[in-house]
């Protein structure tokens, strides 16, 4: 994969969520999975700190086997001099409000669990 700048940080961060959008998990609860991970990706990008807004528009996420998802920092978006992928990790490990990932669990993760119950919900047969 190529190495993404600034420049091109956004484009990339606008076709993750393309990708998530267009992905059409097999079963009820997969989709339910999708909501759940599309929000706490929504929550993550909103409170990263932003200093040059590399690390905000690196958070990437994905959709693995249909029942489970993952948000992680993308080793492809560079930085100068260190990349998100290396500097993400310190930033998180001060804490407090630094912590993104954490801090998604921890505020919004009884909400991202919410919806991907109602989701799951919607999808049950009745």
């Amino acid at each position: 994969m190529p190495a993404i700048g600034v420049e091109g940080a956004r484009e990339a961060q606008e076709a993750n969520q393309k990708m998530i959008a267009a992905l059409k998990p097999n079963s009820t609860f997969g989709q339910a999975i999708k909501v759940a991970l599309a929000e706490a990706y929504r929550y993550t990008v909103s409170i990263t700190h932003v200093i040059t807004g590399r690390l905000k528009a690196s958070h990437r996420m994905i959709m693995e086997s249909g029942l489970r998802g993952r948000i992680y920092i993308d080793p492809a978006v560079v930085g100068d001099p260190t990349p998100p992928v290396e500097y993400g990790v310190h930033e998180h490990n001060r804490g407090g409000g630094h912590s993104f990932y954490s801090r998604t669990v921890a505020e919004d993760g009884a909400n991202a669990a919410r919806m991907a119950a109602e989701a799951l919900l919607r999808g049950l047969p009745r």
